[in-house]
């Protein structure tokens, strides 16, 4: 057994409301916390058992001790403060606490009740309070780093928000803060490399990444998958063991060709000049930073591109209407801008995976990990136990580390581009 699947400890589990705070550490039954690169907020899912004596009653005329849920009483907006402490790492709220955004009891008896807790990221619930009109301009990464000092006022680290090339007037419009975010890193090149940003939230803050310095990453850890646990005294030798996975989708050729992963034809509708422009777009092989090494095309993406595209995109040019002189000149081609970060985006999500790893608090949403799976072969293993196809570095895409009485484990959603272990950097 691993030394981290072990029951983590809670070294502080409260919730606090109108300067009252109440622990919850011997009262939790389960716990589970979400990120994703597709999220731009945190979320975390838990249940306590309370047995009546939670807290002093604010609505009992009597004073009468109760449950935390109908004495604090829990109404949505407390703060969830906590330190989980597991083998190899903590996840650490107390500077940050969660936010209550939906509480129901799932079940009653006369002597205790299950309470179940929908919590957020604070920034996260600030967004749904907020819409913006303003006028923005500058580089992409100029309005990112504005929008997050006006509208969430917290510090972040900046080697998470990566500088992009592109600059671009808009308006706000009425969106929330964290929709126009998620907006701009899709329209996002960085100054060196092909377009296609993600803005997510991890535990460590906000990030507004490309794809191309996200995958660029040295792996974060390294975990193996040889089909048995090895029994040791301590369990520390399999603390980087895939204890199961799935391949949850692996290369379509039928469906990679209808949404245009290697070839695609684009229409493009200038405001400005109130013209049409046809494009067509295919991979290139040796341009692309990739996890894997060379990605293989299909033979009919490879003839030629004006005559054996599937996939049709009809786009309107998002060059600007805000600025004067704009119609003149800009930095960038937003056409090819728009159809490589189609085509990256479909890529990166050629290969998925789900698997279950002892937990590991120190892994983040966008991480890289290098995943080793065992060959199945006939022939002796001696000349190499794992598959060189299947194995190599993968980008996190969703995690949950999840706790209860029992075990602490993480469940990861990994993917990645193209196969085999060697990188396109080390292929030779």
């Amino acid at each position: 057994m691993s030394s981290a699947i072990r029951p983590a400890k809670y070294e502080k589990l409260s919730i606090i409301k109108n300067n009252t705070e109440v622990r919850l550490e011997g009262k939790t039954s389960s716990f589970q916390y979400y990120e994703s690169v597709l999220s731009p907020f945190v979320t975390v899912k838990m249940s306590y058992v309370d047995t009546g004596n939670g807290t002093i009653s604010n609505t009992d005329r009597q004073g009468r001790v109760g449950t935390i849920y109908n004495s604090l009483p829990i109404e949505g907006e407390e703060q969830i403060s906590f330190l989980i402490q597991s083998k190899l790492g903590e996840l650490n709220f107390l500077q940050n606490p969660l936010l209550v955004n939906g509480s129901s009891n799932s079940g009653q008896d006369s002597t205790k009740e299950t309470i179940f807790l929908d919590l957020i990221s604070k920034e996260g619930l600030i967004n749904f309070g907020k819409t913006l009109n303003k006028k923005y301009s500058g580089t992409i990464y100029e309005s990112v780093n504005k929008i997050l000092k006006d509208e969430f006022g917290i510090p972040f680290n900046s080697k998470n928000i990566e500088k992009t090339k592109r600059n671009y007037t808009f308006i706000g419009g009425g969106r929330t803060p964290l929709d126009i975010l998620i907006d701009l890193a899709s329209k996002s090149s960085p100054e060196q490399g092909k377009p296609g940003f993600f803005f997510f939230q991890t535990q460590d803050g906000f990030n507004f990444r490309s794809i191309d310095s996200l995958i660029s990453q040295d792996p974060k850890a390294v975990y193996k998958y040889t089909g048995a646990i090895r029994s040791t005294l301590n369990g520390e030798d399999n603390n980087f063991k895939i204890m199961q996975f799935s391949v949850g989708k692996n290369r379509n050729l039928i469906n990679s060709l209808k949404t245009g992963v290697y070839v695609s034809r684009h229409i493009f509708f200038d405001p400005r000049t109130f013209k049409y422009t046809e494009k067509y777009f295919n991979i290139e092989n040796g341009t692309i930073t990739k996890l894997g090494s060379n990605i293989s095309i299909p033979s009919s993406a490879k003839q030629n591109v004006s005559s054996n595209y599937v996939r049709t995109f009809q786009h309107i040019l998002d060059v600007g209407f805000y600025e004067q002189g704009i119609g003149k000149k800009y930095d960038d081609d937003p056409a090819l801008q728009v159809a490589e970060a189609t085509m990256r985006y479909n890529l990166l999500f050629e290969h998925v995976i789900t698997m279950t790893v002892p937990c590991n608090p120190n892994l983040r949403a966008g991480d890289i990990i290098e995943c080793y799976f065992e060959k199945i072969t006939t022939d002796s293993k001696n000349q190499g136990f794992f598959d060189e196809n299947q194995s190599g570095k993968y980008l996190i895409l969703h995690l949950c580390h999840y706790f209860d009485t029992k075990v602490s484990i993480t469940s990861l959603t990994i993917v990645r581009d193209s196969y085999g272990i060697y990188t396109n950097k080390n292929a030779d």
